[in-house]
């Protein structure tokens, strides 16, 4: 019974670890959207935790696949590792999209986005830690999943927000396309936490 007890708090390590990363990577792409200096070295420190947190899937999907007995359903613990990743390879993306589009300045309603994206996968690695004690934690996970739909329909306003004033501002077209760019993967992003939330809900109520 220890040996299970071990094996199954890999997985919940693992999904501990991977939210993390997903949440410190999108406080590192706001951060370089706050302060948009030093972008080569910060886009780097993205890039370097989106491998890092490559790894922590890769650790998951090879222990899911050693292992006979686990803490959760198979395909469940599949999924969910799969969407946290999701939204650190998308933080990667974006960073990567914002150098290489050589902007000069940030406009506000990028920033806005980030850090709505920041709040949801913050409540996002809330209701990850919560998830190795299910039953106990049950309505801590369901409130934070809550809040990561609310903060989805935050990200919805402002990515409409930010194309009407994009069209207004009689900015080039060229500059038009690569902040509708922009702002879809960051609204994307927010979609994807949404993801990552409605995977747990179901996860709480398949096991509580």
């Amino acid at each position: 019974m220890l040996r299970l007890l071990r094996r199954g708090d890999v997985f919940f390590e693992r999904f501990e670890q991977s939210a993390h990363n997903a949440h410190r990577g999108t406080q590192l792409l706001r951060d370089l959207l706050h302060d948009f200096t030093d972008v080569p070295a910060k886009v780097e420190a993205i890039k370097d935790l989106e491998h890092a947190n490559d790894r922590v899937t890769h650790e998951l999907a090879d222990h899911l696949n050693r292992t006979f007995v686990t803490p959760l359903d198979r395909e469940d613990i599949h999924l969910l590792s799969s969407r946290l990743d999701d939204v650190m390879d998308l933080a990667d993306a974006t960073a990567h999209r914002v150098m290489l589009y050589r902007l000069q300045s940030i406009r506000p309603d990028a920033r806005a986005l980030a850090d709505v994206l920041v709040d949801a996968t913050g409540m996002l690695k809330e209701a990850v830690g919560h998830l190795h004690r299910i039953n106990k934690n049950r309505e801590q996970i369901l409130r934070a999943c809550v809040e990561v739909n609310t903060y989805e329909n935050d990200g919805d306003r402002l990515y409409h927000h930010g194309l009407a004033e994009l069209f207004e501002s009689g900015t080039p077209p060229i500059e038009i396309i690569k902040w509708m760019d922009i702002y879809g993967m960051l609204e994307n992003n927010i979609d994807k936490c949404e993801d990552v939330a409605n995977v747990i809900e179901a996860i709480v109520i398949k096991n509580s």
